[in-house]
């Protein structure tokens, strides 16, 4: 499969101006999010908020004023569970459309606000909390949420508007395929221009006369440079044969794919429906985690790792003053390794080899089980892990996740190959950041290689867990790992 980069690549240049198409793909799931949030958040305020004027106007002379303290807390509580409702009950529908049908909206607002209404009419009916509740909090707190709701939605169609010109919640990407179908693809695709999509470049199959490189491994490359978010296909009716081998190299990147469906009826792909710019795709491979998912993780990500090195930070400098110690050299061990769509990023490890052991060259051996090149302090962080815990480091700066495939080093080989040669989906393991400890870990498969079938039952692994990613899962994990650490220490030398 080779190639020719289009000239939409000079797109990326702040010179030429910037191809944007619709529909609206990745600001709903964000919209949706932010709208969420709003809900909650607006419905527990305003309760509070008409509760206080409640109390100021209504109850500010005797005796009424001693059930002033009270009704504060009843509110408080009806305004929390009322919260807690207002996400399943709101549908939060992005309004980002030119043509946002607002008395379609103002209805469907209604409806909501007294269907929740309703709901706590029901919880306070049988918990028999509405005799505390006056009359006239419950109507002007019903108003204040229609208000609300209806602000949030105005508010952010503000946001869309105002982020859409700067690239902020645009979905960036790559147009790839024959020339022919590609280029009437642009052609369209200009034509019905929105705002919610921006083209980085077009990739060319290339000419029988110039098969110098891949179009697909040009591509992977650029990515690593410029983050994507989706990669739209187009083919002839030559290029069904083709098809299955190019998304194959292309789910080493961590994008949507996507195709356009021109005279081709692919039979080996779950294809999935929508439009994109007026024009019918099939999605033939969606990314691992969306918009939100990426978000909770990060947060995950951030928070544990940042309480983890608070508390084991009189820990880590113990360690360090030990391998100083033990022998000559460096604190820390630094490598070149795989991240998140194959690009490298540095590692952060305690060194446990003597340092005139740091091997740098293309090809590079992997631990043995009594290894002379590790020093006495090395084995015993290698067998507890230990050696890993500056990697808390390549988390808070964004390389590295606290689960997920682990890291390999970038000339890493088992039986004298390298992991592509050994299993074909090896690069899809990096459609997501490497972590800290992963699902093959905890399932016995930690330390060094040796084997071909060992290195093709982690990656197993390792794409098992991406294609059933979940905060849940990522929190059995952590927990399991110091547990698979006491079990099976013996794998790790």
């Amino acid at each position: 499969m080779n190639a020719n980069v289009g000239p939409a690549r000079k797109a990326l240049t702040p010179s030429q101006p910037k191809i944007a198409i619709g529909p609206h793909a990745v600001t709903v799931s964000i919209q949706r999010f932010l709208l969420q949030v709003w809900d909650a958040l607006g419905v527990f305020i305003t309760g509070i908020v008409c509760a206080i004027v409640y109390i100021a106007t209504k109850l500010n002379a005797p005796p009424a004023s001693e059930f002033a303290e009270d009704f504060i807390l009843i509110a408080m509580r009806i305004s929390l569970v009322a919260g807690l409702l207002a996400p399943f009950v709101f549908r939060p529908v992005p309004i980002s459309r030119r043509d946002a049908d607002w008395p379609g909206l103002l209805g469907q607002i209604t409806l909501q606000v007294g269907l929740l209404i309703s709901l706590l009419l029901a919880i306070g009916f049988l918990t028999r909390a509405l005799i505390y509740v006056p009359r006239e909090w419950a109507v002007g707190w019903s108003v204040t949420i229609f208000i609300s709701a209806i602000g949030g939605r105005v508010v952010m169609r503000r946001m869309v508007k105002k982020a859409m010109p700067h690239s902020l919640l645009r979905q960036k990407i790559f147009v790839a395929g024959e020339r022919a179908a590609v280029d009437a693809l642009n052609l369209h695709l200009r034509e019905a221009g929105d705002d919610d999509v921006e083209i980085l470049g077009v990739f060319y199959e290339a000419e029988k006369s110039n098969p110098q490189h891949s179009f697909t491994a040009e591509l992977i490359d650029y990515a690593k440079r410029h983050p994507v978010d989706k990669v739209l296909l187009a083919f002839g009716e030559t290029g069904n044969g083709r098809l299955a081998d190019v998304v194959n190299q292309l789910k080493a990147l961590d994008v949507d794919i996507a195709l356009c469906p021109y005279l081709i009826s692919p039979a080996d792909f779950q294809l999935r429906p929508g439009h994109l710019g007026g024009v019918p795709v099939f999605v033939l491979v969606t990314r691992p985690m969306g918009r939100k998912s990426v978000l909770l993780k990060n947060l995950e990500d951030k928070i544990l790792a940042g309480l983890l090195l608070l508390i084991i930070l009189p820990v880590m400098a113990m360690i360090a003053i030990t391998i100083r110690l033990d022998s000559r050299g460096p604190v820390f061990f630094r490598q070149r390794r795989h991240g998140l769509n194959n690009a490298e990023f540095e590692i952060l490890k305690f060194r446990t080899m003597a340092s005139t052991a740091t091997e740098r060259g293309e090809k590079l051996r992997q631990t043995q089980r009594n290894d002379v090149r590790v020093t006495r302090v090395g084995r015993f962080l290698r067998r507890s892990s230990l050696d890993e815990l500056p990697q808390l480091f390549n988390v808070l700066r964004g390389d590295m996740s606290l689960v997920g495939p682990r890291p390999h080093p970038t000339a890493m080989r088992t039986e004298d190959l390298l992991g592509p040669e050994i299993i074909a989906e090896y690069p899809h393991r990096h459609r997501v950041k490497p972590g800290m400890t992963g699902w093959a870990q905890v399932n016995g498969y930690r330390g060094a290689t040796h084997t071909t079938d060992q290195f093709r039952r982690r990656v197993e692994y390792d794409i098992f867990y991406i294609e059933n990613w979940s905060i849940s899962f990522d929190i059995k994990i952590l927990l399991l790992t110091p547990i698979k650490l006491i079990q099976n220490n013996d794998t790790a030398f």
